[in-house]
């Protein structure tokens, strides 16, 4: 509605909602249709298969039958140190996928293009025991940090001090380039010492697979499993459902806290009466902490199911294969390898 109201024009009351009788007619009148982003160029499930499958077998039949095994299903890995990590770009603009369009037309980005610029990015680090989340959550910010020469205040990092499960730093683009990744990975194996050997599954981020990364894991004793290209939303925990689970509580964390006027000051700079950007980080921050605290607490059946619909966290004899699912529309026991 938020998305309606500012689109409506000027010498229409803000505080005017029309109802989806009277949204409906007039989509009708104007031959306008509701159409949906899609990312066109991905392949079909069937066309990616091939790899999809050399990937589990690589995983399941091949490094969880190494020696020593620590667990008499699984074999080499067990639930507790197995982890998978994924970046969740957040714009922070309508996290709606649709668009309103003339009906025939190609489906074409209008009214929200201008907000669809990455604020952050979350580094999202998953453990196959719901139990057992006890790596922090990283957010990227575009910019500069201290350790770069930005100027960021005593109190603001105060406040991300007082929000120990999120880890704060900054890059130019908010990504995850080389110098993010070794601090990343160092900070992981920090927090992740206790379990002993671990296996850490990450996508082909090309960051992430550069020689001192793969020296460095496995000096650190961190099995490295890289998901096939172009196959993150079947085979990644993260990107199939917990990522987007994260960045919804996120976002109606944000609508919640900011009503329409506030989130025109979020969208105006600070120099036309908008909020400062260590405002809206400290925020970011906020709603990130809070809302991997609720996701962790009340949706462990979701970060458990992540790792079995992927093909992660199934038994090392075959007897579980069927239990994945590369589609959530997929009906059990479509699937083998």
């Amino acid at each position: 509605m938020a998305d309606i109201r500012r689109n409506l024009g000027d010498g229409v009351d803000p505080h005017w909602l029309p109802s989806e009788g009277y949204l409906t007619r007039f989509c009708n009148r104007w031959n306008i249709t509701s159409q949906c982003r899609t990312n066109k160029k991905k392949l079909s499930i069937e066309e990616r298969l091939p790899a999809i499958q050399a990937f589990h077998q690589y995983w399941v039949y091949g490094v969880q039958h190494r020696q020593p095994p620590r667990d008499p299903k699984y074999g080499r890995y067990t639930p507790g140190t197995i982890y998978a990590m994924d970046q969740v770009p957040m714009a922070f603009s309508s996290p709606n996928n649709r668009t309103l369009n003339d009906k025939g037309e190609r489906c074409r980005l209008l009214g929200i293009v201008e907000d669809d610029k990455r604020f952050c990015t979350l580094n999202v680090t998953l453990c196959a025991d719901p139990d057992n989340q006890d790596v922090k959550v990283e957010v990227v910010f575009r910019g500069l940090g201290p350790e770069n020469g930005g100027r960021v205040s005593q109190e603001e990092m105060n406040f991300y001090s007082a929000h120990p499960i999120v880890q704060v730093r900054w890059q130019n683009k908010a990504w995850t380039d080389h110098r993010v990744c070794l601090d990343y990975l160092l900070d992981f194996r920090t927090q992740t010492l206790s379990k002993g050997h671990v296996a850490l599954f990450m996508d082909n981020h090309g960051s992430q697979q550069t020689p001192l990364m793969r020296v460095l894991m496995h000096a650190l004793d961190v099995e490295y499993v890289f998901t096939p290209a172009n196959c993150t939303d079947a085979v990644s925990p993260v990107d199939r459902n917990v990522g987007q689970a994260l960045k919804e509580k996120v976002y109606a964390m944000q609508e919640e806290e900011l009503d329409l006027d506030g989130n025109e000051h979020w969208r105006y700079p600070a120099s036309e009466g908008g909020l400062e950007a260590w405002e809206k980080r400290t925020m970011v921050v906020a709603w990130i902490d809070r809302a991997w605290q609720e996701l962790k607490k009340d949706n462990k059946h979701l970060l458990l199911s992540s790792f079995v619909d992927t093909g992660i966290l199934v038994a090392n004899d075959g007897s579980e294969n069927h239990l994945i699912r590369l589609h959530p529309k997929q009906v059990l026991g479509a699937y083998t390898f």
